[in-house]
């Protein structure tokens, strides 16, 4: 499963960082394997992800959140 699969609230491990121009700038802004992510809100028509990690909010673009392979789902948020 991929970032961008995650419903808002879901949160999941990072498991790894797909090839492609994107991979290395996901990386520097924290999304490297083990870490744990939240997706906070989409943007509308596939637009970009606001996603919680390590204490800091990001917004990545759908196409980069398909590089993104993720594992070990959590149920909903309630915060």
């Amino acid at each position: 499963m991929t970032l961008d699969q995650l419903d808002v609230g879901m949160s999941a491990a990072v498991v790894s960082i797909g090839p492609g121009g994107h991979g290395d700038r996901l990386m520097e802004m924290g999304l490297i394997p083990g870490t744990q992510v939240r997706i906070i809100r989409r943007g509308a028509w596939h637009g970009p992800l606001q996603v919680s990690l390590r204490g800091a909010i990001l917004c990545i673009g759908a196409n980069e959140a398909k590089t993104v392979t993720i594992g070990a789902l959590n149920t909903h948020d309630d915060s």
